[in-house]
């Protein structure tokens, strides 16, 4: 009997202990750490918390982190232009749901930097970012890249509402097999591009292969409610593969840009159902298509009119 007290009353204390430490207000980026180290399943109740960004949230391989519709994860204000909440960096089979991310473009001391990152995704495998609302962010609300590796695979972005960061909603960088799905971008400020969506590489080592854009809504962006640049994609080896299917645009400078494509880039890029104005730019690659079915039209901005130039972009 005394040692089923003992148990019991160990139970009690060590489950006290741990909803003692998600006090809201609090810094929690350590203590959520901790729980990533023991367990494979964290969950973060409701609550407002603080998140030192510059330490971040680190998944591991196989972590599920859950946050409770009613959680806001809210960055610490800082100094530094590049930090992220949460840190998704080579490891695989990661899923991260829930909840409400807040960053501190309106409170970020200083002005410098442009990398503030909600979720950072960097040379890691089957990823999974869902249900989601990722606001004023320094940077990005959601950045997929490498540092080099160009592992980055299997990553899905599902039901994810993005609104007030200062240079992208969603920035992918280099990636092999991507879906974002049920997507909202808007009110995108503060620093170029400024869009909602974008699409592009550092330079020509990077992958864009089987990205998938489904089911896209984007508003009141700066810049475009999604851009695919590559300027710099100067790979005559590595075919880019881009499907965009319904995307909607409303008030942002432009809803589709592609433009600034480079002379050696090979691949193409498909859109279906598109209900926005789209801007063609800097057109000279006669090996690269786009094809684009349902458009609705084009805008009238100075320097559009690049389709009209290049029979490999196919507008119907």
């Amino acid at each position: 009997m005394k040692l089923k007290l003992v148990v019991a009353l160990l139970a009690s204390v060590f489950t006290s202990f741990a909803q003692a430490e998600f006090i809201e207000n609090t810094d929690i980026t350590a203590y959520v750490n901790q729980l990533i180290k023991q367990k494979k399943a964290v969950y973060i109740p409701a609550g407002t918390y603080l998140i030192d960004a510059n330490k971040s949230i680190m998944p591991k391989n196989g972590s599920e982190i859950r946050l409770d519709p009613n959680t806001k994860l809210k960055v610490i204000p800082t100094k530094h232009g590049s930090y992220r909440v949460f840190q998704v960096k080579n490891v695989k089979n990661v899923k991260v749901s829930g909840g409400t991310l807040v960053g501190d473009k309106h409170t970020h001391i200083g002005n410098t930097g442009e990398w503030g990152m909600g979720i950072e995704i960097r040379d890691s495998q089957n990823i999974s970012i869902s249900n989601m609302n990722i606001d004023k962010m320094w940077g990005d609300a959601i950045y997929v890249g490498t540092s080099g590796k160009n592992s980055t695979y299997d990553i899905s972005l599902k039901n994810i509402k993005m609104d007030d960061n200062r240079r992208q909603g969603i920035s992918i960088i280099s990636v092999n097999k991507l879906l974002a799905s049920n997507i909202t971008a808007t009110n995108t400020s503060g620093a170029m591009p400024a869009s909602g969506i974008d699409i592009e590489p550092n330079n020509g080592s990077m992958i864009l292969k089987d990205i998938v854009l489904k089911n896209i809504k984007t508003s009141g962006n700066q810049g475009s409610g999604i851009q695919i640049g590559l300027s710099r994609y100067n790979n005559s080896t590595k075919q880019v593969s881009i499907t965009i299917e319904d995307h909607l645009d409303s008030n942002s400078r432009h809803g589709l840009l592609i433009g600034a494509i480079n002379k050696k880039a090979i691949g193409a890029i498909s859109i279906k159902s598109n209900a926005s104005k789209n801007c063609f730019n800097s057109w000279n690659n006669v090996n690269f298509k786009v094809n684009i079915d349902g458009a609705s039209n084009i805008s009238t901005f100075k320097g559009c009119s690049g389709h009209a130039k290049n029979s490999n972009i196919s507008i119907k």
